[in-house]
């Protein structure tokens, strides 16, 4: 793995054909910087150019492809062990590579610039500052230790991946099982992450205010779901008990 260079003649490699491909090369068109890309499989369905030529002109490359294989990427093709490689994983950790997370989740519409500058990037605390491989972005970052990535990734997964599939399951259900539109929750919704996002984290409900009652008819009325389990799971996650009656 090169070392970092401060210059500020670099330009960026992207390799990999995803979503998180797809930003970052909108966030760095938006922000001037010099890029180019690479992936196994076009839109056109036509061969790509080979990698080497590709990447020869560039100073950093951020291998933006699956984690499983992104080290045998790597020993695959050892040309780019001439470059400072980056890898966006958040639990992997990689002698080869750099390890630089953006702490979001990417849908399929592109985002507004202004999105993009707040992501927090987190990295490997033993290897280069943010800025030190990308100066052109404004962006904040916070170095972790490397035993630490699987922790904190399993964290941002409860947090954002587990959050998402929650919130699918009950707007499927509110159309199937009661009739009622999507829409209908979305004002809910934006109010319990700005809850959760405002100085005093509140959350509230029968599972803050141990309302054993309210929780029993709850479970009764998801008997048979899935989300009955989840339920469950959270009164263990709150330490509540609840006795039968």
């Amino acid at each position: 793995m090169a070392a970092g260079s401060n210059s500020a003649d670099r330009r960026y490699a992207f390799l990999g054909s995803g979503r998180l491909a797809r930003h970052l090369a909108h966030y760095f068109k938006t922000e001037g910087l010099p890029f180019d890309r690479w992936a196994r499989r076009s839109d056109s369905g036509d061969a790509p150019p080979p990698l080497e030529d590709v990447v020869a002109p560039c100073t950093h490359v951020l291998v933006l492809i699956s984690d499983d294989a992104i080290a045998p990427f790597i020993r695959e093709h050892g040309f780019l062990r001439d470059k400072v490689l980056i890898h966006c994983s958040g639990s992997l950790s990689l002698d080869e590579a750099h390890g630089v997370h953006p702490l979001m989740t990417f849908a399929d519409d592109l985002y507004a610039p202004a999105v993009y500058r707040d992501i927090p990037f987190v990295t490997d605390a033993d290897g280069p500052a943010f800025a030190e491989l990308f100066p052109g972005l404004p962006n904040p970052s916070y170095p972790l230790a490397r035993d630490r990535k699987a922790l904190y990734h399993a964290y941002c997964v409860a947090s954002g991946n587990f959050t998402g599939l929650l919130w699918e399951e009950v707007f499927g259900a509110f159309e199937t099982d009661l009739g009622l539109p999507k829409t209908v929750l979305l004002p809910y919704m934006d109010r319990v992450f700005a809850n959760l996002a405002s100085a005093d984290g509140v959350v509230t409900g029968p599972l803050v205010r141990n309302d054993a009652e309210t929780i029993r008819r709850n479970l009764a009325a998801l008997d048979g779901k899935p989300l009955q389990d989840i339920y469950k799971a959270f009164l263990g996650l709150r330490g509540i008990d609840l006795p039968s009656k």
